[in-house]
């Protein structure tokens, strides 16, 4: 799992600079992922997903 939130902070890293429709449906289903027990790593990407959307929201 924690390999998983590493990569998707990678994306989360590039995405941030990028304005693409195909990054854009990358970071939907990111957001639309749940995990009933997060782990640690999880809450850390699930709080660096709600910035990056309120950055792109802006």
């Amino acid at each position: 799992m924690e390999e998983a939130c590493t990569s998707w902070g990678r994306f989360l890293d590039d995405y941030e600079g990028l304005s693409t429709a195909r990054g854009d449906e990358h970071f939907d289903k990111l957001r639309a992922l749940s995990t009933s027990r997060p782990s640690a790593a999880v809450r850390k990407l699930q709080d660096r997903i709600q910035a990056v959307a309120r950055l792109k929201a802006a």
